[in-house]
């Protein structure tokens, strides 16, 4: 779900609307430099949206812990269910040991996002920047 959100955020948040506002200024320019000047603007936005500018860096770096621990995650929840299907005698201690680590990623991963929130509430982003930031968190917690 969270990878979804993700998606949708930078496609449809960030760079679809930074298309057509391109595509406007295109219309209306009259000259190739104007046009330069649209796709300039149109590559500053799409960096800015997708948390890849500079300012963005403290917000990108958490966003890859989030991923990081989200991969964990899968991984550990497959070693879970390979276990459950060998079904050995050795499986409630494996369960044991893969619950345990099911949790641990859990709780790195919320304190992680937790860490994201604190770090965008005392942001000295811009103000449309954050409010982006902002609203991807709000996905990413759905």
């Amino acid at each position: 779900h969270f990878n979804n959100s993700l998606q949708y955020f930078v496609m449809y948040e960030g760079i679809e609307p930074a298309w057509n506002e391109m595509s406007r200024a295109m219309e209306n320019g009259d000259s190739f430099e104007h046009v330069l000047d649209a796709h300039d603007v149109f590559l500053s936005s799409i960096v800015r949206k997708s948390l890849l500018h500079p300012e963005c860096a403290a917000q990108y770096r958490l966003l890859e812990e989030v991923l990081h621990v989200m991969f964990r995650f899968r991984s550990a929840h497959e070693n879970l269910e390979r276990n459950l299907l060998k079904a050995d005698a050795q499986l409630s201690s494996r369960l044991g040991v893969l619950a345990i680590q099911i949790d641990t990623i859990t709780e790195e991963y919320n304190a992680v996002f937790r860490k994201l929130k604190q770090n965008l509430s005392t942001s000295t982003e811009t103000p449309t920047s954050s409010s982006l930031t902002v609203e991807l968190v709000d996905m990413m917690a759905q």
